[in-house]
Formats: structure tokens, C-alpha cells, sequence
């Protein structure tokens, strides 16, 4: 594979950067509360060595993945730990379910899925619309996993002709802030588009 140009990933970043600054404006409505979301890591690459955070921990990290499908086809990962998935849980639920284990317990899986469905659908649509192509994302799913095994898992999915998007993404609001991580892993066939995108743009 060619190493990427430095304009090419800036492109890649700022169609994410876009898409999650779409789904700030969302979450703020869904939570009614103001909400900015802050990228404040980000890589790309073609590589099976990649970082997960806690990852020589044996804690379950709650995983929601979406498919994408269409023209351009990937999957999804928005990986919050124990306390991410609290401030979350506590930031969009009325005290009385937070504080009640067996109603919290109810809760928190169609949230986290609400909200993974917010952020993915944000960001895929954006790529759809940047790179004008036909691209949407599948029903969320969540799993309970550690962090080996997950990175066993995106592992397995890194092929010759795939690449990964990784990276951590800071909520705030007027009450607290914590960074999930994403993984994305994308055709490479991504990049053809943004190098199209750009000659496109430069003619």
C-alpha cells in the first residue's frame, strides 16, 4: 500500500471532523443539553498494530458497531468504558432510573445504542455527502468485551484491501466530559474517493 499524503489525511479528518460536529448538534437535542464533541486523536493507517486504551485491562468495554453498507462498506466501533458509560448514562437519564440499578440496567443498552446510532449515522452521512456515493449504516449493535478481544477482533478484519480509522473523541458539557474511542475500518478504497475528491477540486 502507498503512504498516505499529508493532504489526504487532513481530508479524511476533516470529513469526520464535520460529520462530529453534525452529531454534537444532535446530541444536544436528543440530550437537551449543549454538547461539543472534539477530536483529539486521530490516525490512519493500513496496519494491524494499533492501540486500544485499557488495554492490559481485563474490564468489560461496552462495544457498539454499525455496519456500513453501499458504496463504500466498513464497519464501525464507539468504545466506551465502565465510567465513560456512567457519565453518559448519567448525563441523559432522569435521576430516578440512574440511581435504580434494575431500571438503569433497562436503560442503558437502547441509550448507548440511541447514541451510537447518532454518532455513526452522523459521520457516514457526511462521507456520503463529501464524497458523493451511496453510503449508509445498519442497525447498532452492542457487545461486552475487553480490550484484547476486541483488537482481536478488528484484527481479524484487517485485510490488504482494508484500512483503520482510529480515533478518541472528547464530549463536553456543562457537567462533565470523557473520550470514547472509534475504530473505523473502511475499504481502502476510501482514499481512491478523496483522491478524487481532491483532483476534483483542484481542476
Amino acid at each position: 500500500m502507498e503512504n498516505l499524503t499529508t493532504i489526504e489525511i487532513d481530508t479524511a479528518k476533516e470529513i469526520i471532523g464535520v460529520g462530529l460536529k453534525k452529531a454534537a448538534e444532535s446530541l444536544s437535542f436528543f440530550m437537551k443539553e449543549q454538547i461539543t464533541i472534539q477530536q483529539t486523536e486521530f490516525t490512519v493507517s493500513y496496519e494491524k498494530d494499533f492501540s486500544i486504551k485499557d488495554a492490559d485491562s481485563s474490564q468489560e468495554l461496552y462495544i457498539l458497531s454499525t455496519e456500513m453498507r453501499g458504496e463504500l462498506k466498513g464497519t464501525c466501533y464507539l468504545v466506551f468504558n465502565q465510567l465513560e458509560k456512567d457519565e453518559i448514562c448519567k448525563m441523559a437519564l432522569p435521576a430516578d432510573i440512574f440511581n435504580n440499578p434494575d431500571k438503569l440496567k433497562n436503560m442503558q443498552e437502547p441509550l448507548l445504542l440511541e447514541i451510537d446510532n447518532i454518532i455513526s449515522a452522523s459521520v457516514i452521512t457526511q462521507i456520503a455527502n463529501h464524497l458523493n456515493k451511496k453510503v449508509y449504516g445498519d442497525v447498532p449493535n452492542l457487545t461486552l468485551m475487553n480490550a484484547k478481544e476486541l483488537k482481536n477482533i478488528i484484527t481479524k478484519q484487517m485485510k490488504p484491501d482494508k484500512l483503520i480509522i482510529g480515533f478518541q473523541t472528547e464530549f463536553i458539557s456543562s457537567k462533565t466530559h470523557f473520550s470514547p474511542e472509534f475504530f473505523w475500518i473502511l475499504d481502502a478504497i476510501f482514499l481512491d474517493f478523496v483522491k478524487i475528491k481532491l483532483l476534483d477540486t483542484t481542476i
